[in-house]
């Protein structure tokens, strides 16, 4: 796993030291390490902290998670309508 992940990183230039990763790069590098195993939103959430810190991305979480769990409630209730 370690050296798909190594040769995936490098090969995509992530190796320059002294240069923070842009947007771009960053979701490639969450990709190569995490793969699938990652939601988007998780990823879009630590891409647009940028460099605001890990307080951000539990925000944009949070704000996330939140965002779900209403239209998932609002489906449930529906449904129960319907029966």
């Amino acid at each position: 796993m370690d050296q798909v992940v190594e040769g995936r990183l490098f090969s995509e230039g992530l190796h320059v030291l002294g240069q923070p990763p842009g947007p771009d790069q960053m979701r490639q590098y969450l990709s190569a390490y995490f793969g699938e195993g990652l939601p988007e939103a998780a990823v879009a959430a630590v891409v647009d902290a940028g460099d605001r810190g890990i307080e951000a991305v539990r925000q944009q979480l949070e704000r996330t998670f939140d965002q779900v769990r209403i239209v998932f409630t609002n489906l449930a209730s529906h449904h129960l309508t319907f029966m």
